[in-house]
């Protein structure tokens, strides 16, 4: 495996677990807001505050993802034609 592949390779899984990280932290959050004694509608402005700025962050995780998997589909264009050029 070339060192751009590898690096590629490496960039787009630590994406990929800065992806399910910012879940967990999600999940937490709303957990800890459910529990909150907070005013209902309180309760539902910080919910849709916290689901935007998570879905921002995913956003640009998913974007570089995509960019890193472009580059290592350059690395493997043989692998690309086996698969029919899948993906």
């Amino acid at each position: 495996m070339s060192q751009n592949l590898h690096s590629t390779t490496v960039a787009a899984l630590d994406e990929l677990h800065t992806l399910i990280r910012l879940q967990q932290l999600l999940e937490i959050a709303l957990e800890q807001l459910q529990r909150a004694d907070l005013v209902p509608e309180e309760r539902r402005t910080r919910t849709v505050l916290l689901i935007m700025s998570y879905l921002e962050q995913v956003k640009s995780c998913l974007e570089n993802i995509e960019v890193e998997l472009a580059e290592i589909r350059t690395f493997t264009p043989s692998l690309n034609n086996s698969l029919g050029g899948a993906a």
